[in-house]
């Protein structure tokens, strides 16, 4: 175990979790919701190569090695308080779970923004966005995902992190388009839309695309013949 990455917080939550034996009870008791505890959990258990608390009945029951930890906790008498984040004087590696299309949005000026606060705060990109992301994220194996809303897993805690509008490209002159009269900026009419052949950008292949499920409310499809998973690719 690597002490000089770990993070001493988590100790507490650990503390209550071996305490109360319930992820809600634990949550209440140092001031988080039930998803933060349970990212915490996940954190704890690849930090330490153990389960630590298992599932039984409507309880969670400690494993041998994490009673030996309780007994430790317990003669430890004050746990730590937890240190205010200032990213200043933070030295902290934040491992990022994001597509091209969040990295060309966001990354220049978030590290125009580091660069400012002259702080030890490294970002890694961990992987692109696949089936596993929510659970890597839970486990503690990425601290951070930026992915479509849709995307995400009940239990996670979210921000909105840019906004940004969907706007259709076409090669000039598309003969469809000059055959419907649409011109640049003007609307389409969906049923052309729909008739049209799509390149799409999707993020993660198994998750529905957010114009997928609005044409589905009107019980209409539109029609992809090219899916690629990066944004660049379009």
């Amino acid at each position: 175990m690597n002490l000089s990455a770990f993070d001493l917080n988590l100790l507490k939550v650990l503390d209550a979790l071996l305490r109360q034996r319930s992820t809600v009870k634990a949550g209440d008791r140092v001031g988080l919701s039930q998803p933060a505890v349970l990212s915490a959990l996940g954190r704890l258990r690849l930090a330490f190569g153990d389960p630590l608390l298992v599932r039984d009945g409507q309880r969670m029951r400690p494993t041998e090695f994490a009673l030996s930890l309780a007994q430790i906790l317990e003669d430890s008498g004050r746990l730590p308080n937890p240190a205010r984040f200032d990213p200043a004087t933070a030295e902290h590696t934040v491992r990022i779970t994001a597509s091209d299309f969040f990295t060309k949005m966001m990354l220049p000026d978030l590290m125009a923004r580091l660069e400012r606060l002259s702080t030890g705060i490294a970002l890694r990109y961990a992987d692109a966005p696949n089936p596993q992301s929510m659970e890597e994220l839970r486990d503690g194996r990425v601290d951070l995902c930026l992915l479509p809303e849709i995307a995400f897993a009940s239990w996670a805690e979210w921000r909105p992190a840019v906004h940004a509008a969907y706007v259709l490209i076409a090669r000039q002159d598309h003969p469809d388009l000059r055959a419907a009269g649409v011109t640049t900026a003007q609307a389409m009419p969906v049923e052309l839309y729909c008739r049209l052949r799509h390149a799409a950008f999707r993020v993660i292949e198994a998750q529905p695309e957010h114009q997928a499920m609005s044409l589905s409310a009107l019980s209409l499809e539109r029609r992809v013949i090219l899916s690629v998973p990066t944004f660049a690719a379009v």
